[in-house]
């Protein structure tokens, strides 16, 4: 598999693909220019040993720019350390050169030409000694000249020049030198910071609108709650049922008091029209009572009472729960703080770990489905909705072919209708994880066929791009989201654990080399072809 730019590929990448580019080019032009130097040394009336200088200096250019050539092939194996290198032997062997033509020939201004364009985009610690090496050769061989401690070689040569003219003249050279480096450097990093504004600016509103388009379908989703449903003012079982306070995957839910003891709790139901999209709904429903039932954690929603298919009303009587989803403090502060997000992935990991006791995937894993429940203890967050789950290695479906889950969670798995495991929702759980560190979906698009295949075959920026977090983050990131299951954490678990530890900025030698492969095959915001 290769991997290639996301259709909006980042400003700092289109930069160093420029950089890249214009090494390449300009090395390839300085290679013919060598080959025609070699010409010239032929034909040259030169001084023999200034030509014997110029030849070596020629041959070292000549490998110099051979190797940037080599290392400018691609952009995966381009390093500025290795351009750095072979650029101070290009100011060496122009030193070389200079000889040859003269120290007061027009050479150095090619010199002064190639130090200007590496300083367009190289760091400034290679650009400086490059620039330090240059400028000094020329001073140190132009100050021999002038003084004749060297005799003067070059092919131009002054004529009646005093001493103080010279000097001025390499002054003059060195002013050049210095003003070449300086004003590339200056350009080349006002061109970055120009390009980090826009950047920042297209993805804020790239973030905005994705927001916007989750919001909207959150909205829609809780159209209807906080008033009086069908049911209202009816009892079920042991349960009085009060208005709606939200809706599940297949039900909606009410408020309820228990008519005896008169404890609060949220009875839901199966949901009108669920057989128009379920082949056997009583069964998937009675399906999630029994399964919730049967999780004892304090981070999944404690059951009271189950009404199956002998029930007037197939329901699920759950505790009641103080305090608001995931989705509502993402609309409300778009984002959590990163020791939050340890503890929601902390939470939801130790949740889902006992639902894969039990062999249970739950498969719509989403900001709707966590709950930061408020009690007495503190808070404590709580996965719901376990009506799509499914045990792994199951062959049957309850969902009669259609696509089942949350696109913008699913993983690439689910969108691809192959077999689902516990790694199903360790995808999920990064995925969330990714949206409240950075504020913004991992997939998001218009449509829903753009939506799917942005799961299956895209990542999104690197975090670190995102928001100010340690270096591990990222690797632990992207392996949650890997788009094959057997490159994930083997659990929930072992993702929180791994998160917790990146968070307070500890390597793992291992996670980070899992990381960089995956990398190499899918980079950050890279698209699979």
């Amino acid at each position: 598999r290769s991997t290639t730019s996301a259709p909006l590929a980042t400003a700092s990448e289109f930069l160093r693909a420029d950089e890249i580019n214009r090494i390449r080019t300009m090395s390839i032009g300085l290679l013919v220019a060598c080959g025609a130097g070699a010409g010239m040394l032929a034909l040259l009336p030169g001084d023999p040993i200034a030509t014997r200088w110029a030849m070596l200096g020629l041959g070292l250019l000549v490998l110099a720019f051979g190797g940037l050539v080599w290392v400018a092939r691609d952009v995966r194996t381009f390093n500025p350390n290795a351009v750095g290198m072979l650029s101070l032997v290009n100011a060496v062997a122009s030193a070389m050169m200079a000889f040859y033509f003269g120290v007061f020939s027009p050479f150095p201004s090619l010199v002064a030409l190639v130090l200007f364009t590496y300083s367009l985009g190289a760091p400034l610690r290679w650009a400086s000694v490059v620039w330090g090496l240059a400028a000094g050769a020329q001073l140190t061989l132009g100050l021999l000249v002038s003084f004749e401690v060297v005799p003067d070689r070059g092919l131009v040569r002054p004529e009646n020049l005093d001493l103080t003219t010279k000097l001025v003249a390499q002054a003059a050279i060195q002013l050049v030198y210095g003003v070449s480096f300086v004003v590339g450097h200056a350009i080349g990093r006002r061109t970055r910071v120009a390009a980090d504004a826009l950047e920042s600016a297209v993805r804020q509103v790239a973030a905005r609108d994705a927001l916007l388009r989750e919001a909207r379908a959150e909205l829609e989703r809780a159209a209807g709650l906080g008033g009086s449903g069908r049911f209202t003012g009816q009892r079920l079982g042991s349960f009085e049922l009060g208005v709606i306070i939200g809706r599940g995957g297949m039900g909606e839910i009410y408020g309820a008091v228990h008519v005896e003891s008169g404890e609060e709790a949220a009875v839901k139901l199966l949901q009108r029209g669920a057989a128009s999209i379920d082949s056997d709904p009583i069964a998937r429903f009675e399906r999630e009572a029994r399964i919730v039932a049967a999780l004892d954690s304090p981070h999944v929603v404690r059951v009271l009472e189950i009404g199956g298919a002998e029930a007037p009303l197939p329901y699920l009587a759950m505790e009641l729960l103080r305090g608001r989803d995931l989705a509502w403090h993402l609309r409300e502060r778009r984002k959590l703080t990163p020791k939050q997000v340890a503890e929601l992935v902390r939470h939801a990991a130790s949740g889902l770990e006992k639902a894969w006791e039990r062999r249970i995937v739950h498969r719509d894993l989403k900001p709707q489905n966590l709950f930061l429940s408020e009690g007495p203890g503190g808070a404590v967050w709580k996965v719901l909705d376990f009506g799509i789950s499914k045990l792994a290695g199951e062959s049957g479906t309850l969902s009669a072919g259609h696509l089942v889950g949350t696109p913008a969670y699913m993983a690439p798995e689910q969108v691809r209708g192959t077999e689902l495991d516990h790694r199903t929702d360790v995808h999920a759980l990064a995925a969330i994880a990714y949206r409240a560190l950075t504020g913004r979906p991992a997939f998001a698009a218009k449509e829903i066929p753009q939506l799917v295949s942005a799961v299956a075959d895209s990542l999104p920026p690197r975090p670190g791009e995102l928001v100010s977090v340690p270096g591990p983050v990222d690797d632990v990131l992207r392996i949650g989201l890997a788009k094959s299951p057997e490159d994930r954490f083997a659990t929930a678990v072992e993702l929180a654990r791994a998160f917790d530890a990146a968070l307070r900025g500890e390597r793992d030698p291992k996670v980070a080399s899992r990381a960089r492969t995956l990398e190499a095959e899918l980079a950050w915001g890279g698209w699979m072809r």
